[in-house]
């Protein structure tokens, strides 16, 4: 089953002319840490969430390819409040990519790194009312990856990546902190780091 699908995948990305080469599926988790401390939706805190993550992509050579990839993070937190249990919030933002990838090491060796930069879509949803003006954001993606071969076509890899965007926010935010500056309402540029660990499947057509 997993064989057609990953073919069609190869076709829709690059055309017949991929059919041979080599093509990747890696299954991660990890944890997304926030870089902008104010909540997006009422009742929720901003912070680091858990992280599941999917990239697709084929090799062009030994060294360039292209992936597409999505990682979904979830933070939940709780309110304080004297009921049991105490309600709860939760964020939900899901990462989507489309990247460049080039690997400078050879295919071969026992550990290759990987540099990649791509467009990305942000998509924001979660617990209650939305502080966003908007529910998607366009932005860039930047990362590195390292993977270590365990097998010939199974392997392990470690990503990070950086997406830089923009939200607009509906209103200001006063931290609950004293003395801690008013963050503004409108566009707030954010850097939101993803880090991802886990299996690559190695599949030749």
């Amino acid at each position: 089953m997993l064989r057609p699908i990953l073919l069609a995948v190869a076709l829709l990305l690059g055309g017949r002319e991929l059919v041979g080469q080599e093509i990747e599926v890696t299954l991660q988790g990890g944890v997304h840490a926030a870089r902008l401390d104010r909540p997006e939706r009422t009742g929720s805190v901003k912070g680091e969430a858990t992280t599941v993550g999917l990239r697709v992509g084929p090799w062009f050579t030994d060294h360039w390819g292209i992936e597409v990839g999505v990682a979904w993070s979830r933070n939940r937190s709780y309110v304080p409040s004297p009921a049991l249990p105490p309600p709860s919030a939760y964020d939900e933002t899901v990462f989507t990519s489309a990247t460049l990838r080039v690997r400078p090491t050879s295919r071969g060796a026992a550990v290759t790194v990987i540099g990649l930069v791509g467009p990305a879509l942000i998509f924001h949803g979660g617990d209650g009312t939305s502080l966003l003006t908007r529910q998607t954001d366009v932005g860039v993606v930047v990362g590195a990856a390292a993977e270590a071969r365990v097998f010939t076509r199974i392997g392990l890899r470690l990503d990070v990546h950086n997406y830089l965007f923009s939200s607009n926010f509906t209103q200001p935010y006063q931290p609950p902190l004293v003395g801690s500056p008013t963050q503004p309402a409108g566009e707030q540029f954010r850097h939101e780091w993803v880090v991802l660990a886990g299996a690559t499947f190695s599949l030749g057509y």
